[in-house]
């Protein structure tokens, strides 16, 4: 049990098996996860007090004899494990031990991952747990039951909502059954304490940036099931979730350029949704829609939808003519689009051009617009099996490219 005397560590593992027993029995019914203790993988005090995972072990073992026979329906997940490396904070290889031991005796795999999206996506899950999970054989569900982002110092409470967002998805897509956030009240109001801003309210209850993002999180995914993930460059996410009656692609990117992606499907309507669930429409072109992905997630929102599929982008360039100019050709059967953009020269103006060779005689029209308002795009159809070629010009410089045939 917690104990949080001087020099102590923060448990003591003996415990009174007809204590746990009374505890189970109230409660039978009416509480459906019990979790064996909260991040003993971690001193909480000297180190040479801590507790050991063989007394972990056995506890879990006793522990889970007596609630299967006082309530089968009820599930006991492992502890909230916070710790990867077998070194980390001097507490040696404490959580691989204890699940190898009980990987059959947990119902739930639990791990809380703290921090911003990128080390927790790619080292902590990606590079960290599932990798461990693997090699341990273990395949009970796993559940982020406490991941969240701390809004302190140059982690703004924008960041922290756009965290919530991210990593809940995410976690979604790699198998997690469940997600908590912690916490819903600050726990203080000391501005550079980390354990004070946490929390998706303030200390004296004013909601937060991620108090709004859970809203709109909830009430756009509440209804629907992890589909599948987009194949994607190492910088790009985009997942896609199933309802009833709709398809949703949560896209955001890692980098700080906006990037055009194009979608096919056979949706009645289209909008984009951003973090806090304001809405806006979207242009169906051909049963395509074009949206743009930047460092802050949004979905796409497919009315009526069936089909989701990202087309590729097999002819691109990025060359810089005075600014941070972008070429893209994305090619698919029937259409190409070309986006194009240059916000370093407000005043200069882009225009488009496709030049396609089909015997059928392609349809194309020519776009011109003021480089300020990137993307624009260029919309040409051709029949099937043709070959595109494209040049823009903005003033003297030169970009050209060839589609796939």
């Amino acid at each position: 049990m917690p104990g949080h005397r001087r020099g102590k560590a923060q448990y003591a593992l003996a415990s009174n098996p007809a204590d746990y027993r009374k505890l189970f029995e109230r409660y039978r019914g009416r509480i459906q996860y019990w979790e064996m203790l909260n991040e003993p993988d971690i001193p909480w005090g000297p180190v040479e007090n801590a507790p050991k995972s063989e007394a972990y072990i056995e506890l879990a073992q006793k522990t889970a004899a007596i609630l299967r026979e006082v309530d089968p329906q009820a599930q006991l997940m492992s502890a909230g494990w916070c710790t990867l490396a077998a070194s980390a904070r001097g507490m040696g290889p404490f959580h691989r031990e204890a699940m190898v031991a009980l990987k059959d005796v947990f119902d739930v795999h639990c791990f809380h991952g703290q921090g911003p999206f990128l080390r927790y996506a790619k080292h902590t899950i990606q590079g960290g747990l599932l990798p461990m999970r693997q090699e341990l054989g273990i395949t009970i569900p796993w559940y982020a039951n406490e991941t969240a982002l701390t809004s302190r110092g140059a982690v703004t409470e924008k960041i922290q909502a756009e965290a919530l967002h991210k990593k809940l998805l995410f976690s979604w897509s790699r198998g997690s059954i469940g997600y908590t956030w912690y916490n819903m009240r600050s726990k203080g109001e000391l501005p550079d304490d980390g354990e004070h801003n946490y929390g998706m309210m303030t200390w004296d209850f004013y909601p937060k940036a991620v108090y709004a993002a859970y809203n709109g999180l909830t009430g756009l995914y509440h209804d629907k099931d992890f589909d599948r993930a987009c194949d994607l460059p190492c910088n790009e996410w985009a997942f896609v979730f199933k309802g009833d009656c709709e398809l949703a692609v949560a896209l955001w990117n890692d980098g700080e350029a906006d990037i055009p992606r194009v979608f096919r499907t056979d949706a009645a309507a289209a909008e984009v949704v951003d973090l806090f669930g304001n809405r806006q429409a979207l242009t169906l072109v051909d049963g395509t829609v074009l949206v743009t992905t930047t460092n802050e997630p949004q979905t796409l929102l497919l009315s009526g939808a069936r089909i989701a599929e990202l087309l590729p982008v097999p002819c691109q360039s990025a060359n810089r003519l005075d600014g941070a100019a972008l070429f893209t050709l994305a090619d698919h059967t029937k259409v190409t689009q070309l986006f194009v953009g240059d916000p370093a020269k407000e005043d200069s103006t882009w225009k488009g051009a496709a030049d396609l060779s089909a015997k059928a005689g392609p349809r194309w029209r020519q776009a011109s617009a003021p480089a300020r308002s990137t993307p624009r795009s260029c919309r040409c159809s051709w029949p099937d099996s043709a070959r595109a070629q494209a040049r823009l010009s903005a003033d003297d410089a030169d970009l050209s490219a060839d589609s796939a045939d």
